[in-house]
């Protein structure tokens, strides 16, 4: 049976933990100190490995440094471009804010304008350029890219032309004021449907003209003033409730059959009254008075 050192230091009856535990700490310390002279013995004998380490460590920085000018250089050269980048569309921006003429209108809204450097432009109008371009007209154009811009503005058109202010959608008028709409010669109105609602309407006219196929109206109260009213129609269908007729001078009716019928009665007076027929007069009744 193999023993340590400790034990068989101590005597055959004591072998308890408080002998054992200070001698193996005392063992413990030895072999620390061993290692460590062996760890500064290596060291002395191979200065060799430090200095190739401190190598690597320097080298490494070296390239971390010249991979940080690298990219500080890169990154001067993009700023650079981008600033050059910008101040040719900058130059660009400003050559299409210019003035040119409409030379031909490819389709709905969209011109073909030649600028006064001489560039053709592709050219949309824009949404608060209410009137429409046309051909000869100098037109203000915004440049949006190198060969499209937008026509901003009618400058100048040829006297005499016709202005047309067109709108994609509906169109609404607010004024919180009047509303007056002149012109030298004819104002026409042309839609599927007009509706006019007001509180008080007035027509003022030399002369009017009423064109229709059917007119309806609902009217509570009709007044007309006039010196002569004529009406030519094939048929005339009046209902009411009581008429009333007071002519001052002279009543003429001419027709070739004249039937008049009451469910009560009758009166004609007048202060010379002629009943004459060229053929046959009869009076019919179950009481006849003359005189």
């Amino acid at each position: 049976m193999t023993t340590t050192t400790a034990q068989r230091r101590m005597p055959e009856h004591d072998t308890g933990v408080e002998r054992v535990e200070p001698i193996a700490r005392v063992e413990r310390a030895k072999g620390d100190e061993r290692v460590e002279h062996m760890e500064r013995v290596g060291r002395a004998e191979h200065p060799k490995d430090d200095e190739r380490v401190e190598r690597v460590k320097h080298a490494k920085h070296v390239e971390r440094a010249e991979r940080f000018e690298r990219f500080e250089r890169a990154e001067h050269v993009n700023r650079v471009e981008r600033a050059e980048h910008a101040k040719q569309a900058e130059r660009t921006e400003r050559s299409h804010n210019s003035i040119g003429t409409v030379i031909a209108v490819l389709h709905d809204d969209v011109y073909l304008v030649t600028g006064d450097d001489g560039a053709l432009l592709t050219c949309k109008r824009a949404f608060s350029c209410l009137i429409t371009p046309a051909i000869r007209d100098r037109v203000a154009v915004c440049g949006s890219g190198p060969r499209h811009g937008y026509v901003a503005a009618i400058l100048e058109r040829a006297a005499g032309s016709e202005t047309c202010i067109r709108v994609e959608g509906d169109l609404r008028i607010d004024a919180s004021g009047d509303v007056r709409v002149s012109a030298a010669r004819e104002i026409a109105l042309e839609g599927e449907r007009l509706a006019v609602a007001t509180h008080d309407a007035e027509l003022t006219a030399t002369k009017s003209t009423l064109v229709c196929d059917e007119l309806e109206g609902r009217i509570g109260l009709v007044r007309l003033l006039g010196k002569t009213i004529e009406a030519v129609v094939e048929r005339i269908v009046q209902i009411s409730k009581t008429s009333f007729r007071s002519i001052d001078s002279v009543d003429h009716l001419r027709a070739a059959h004249i039937d008049y019928a009451a469910s009560e009665s009758v009166r004609l007076h007048g202060k010379n009254t002629l009943l004459s027929a060229e053929h046959l007069s009869k009076l019919d009744a179950e009481q006849i008075h003359l005189g």
